[in-house]
């Protein structure tokens, strides 16, 4: 039907499957529009000086010249590790709320998303992540002048960490990603109707571009390739 074409030009595999009703394989790559995804990268300057630091070798330091505005909320998410894989750390802001266009005179008025940073945090050689390095990053940067005010993480290795950082007066709370697609399809929504600005990352912009729609017994997930990762 006409009335669902926007929906199959921005995400075909997605309305085959919600709308149409038809199956569609068990693996299938998540973001079909790549050029949405690569035009959300680069337009705005990471408040850090670097995209990867694991806090031993390599470090970071905050640059309040490329903050455009302190005032604004921000919320911090963690993707905790600690040997294995790295650690995830991003932060955000709503700078905004845009009209969105849904075709024959439907309107949204959606948020409009801007990523300060995101933080890839290896393990150290012959060592593991210190996640009260995390904790001390976010702690600083509020005393910088940051206005964060809510930290969330996934469930992995998270309680103690959300815990402390409520100690010192955050707000906490856990969201995971892996046991629906809802934060996944939240993110696809604001890269496709132009809603999110991020800072310059090669590494994310690969793991973005590299998920893949993923069966298990609990459902349809979003999930990495075999050799890929999702940090």
């Amino acid at each position: 039907p006409e009335e669902f074409r926007v929906e199959f030009e921005r995400d075909i595999i997605n309305s085959l499957r919600e709308i149409a009703g038809h199956s569609t394989l068990s693996k299938a790559p998540f973001f079909v529009n790549t050029n949405a995804v690569g035009a959300s990268f680069g337009r705005v300057q990471s408040i850090l000086t670097n995209h990867k630091a694991d806090f031993v070798s390599s470090k970071v330091r905050f640059m309040p010249s490329n903050v455009k505005d302190f005032n604004h909320i921000r919320w911090v998410h963690l993707d905790l590790a600690r040997t294995s894989d790295s650690a995830g750390v991003s932060m955000g802001h709503v700078d905004k709320f845009v009209h969105v266009d849904r075709g024959y005179g439907v309107s949204e008025i959606l948020p409009h998303i801007v990523i300060d940073f995101s933080l890839e945090i290896p393990p150290p050689k012959n060592g593991e992540i210190d996640f009260a390095t995390i904790r001390r990053l976010i702690m600083r940067l509020r005393e910088e002048g940051m206005n964060i005010k809510f930290v969330t993480a996934d469930t992995f290795q998270s309680a103690d960490a959300l815990q402390i950082l409520w100690q010192h007066g955050f707000s906490t709370g856990v969201f995971s990603v892996d046991r629906t697609t809802e934060g996944y399809d939240i993110l696809k929504s604001t890269i496709y109707d132009d809603r999110l600005d991020m800072p310059e990352n090669d590494h994310l912009q690969h793991e973005l571009l590299g998920l893949e729609y993923s069966s298990r017994n609990s459902g349809q997930v979003v999930d990495h390739s075999a050799s890929g990762s999702k940090d």
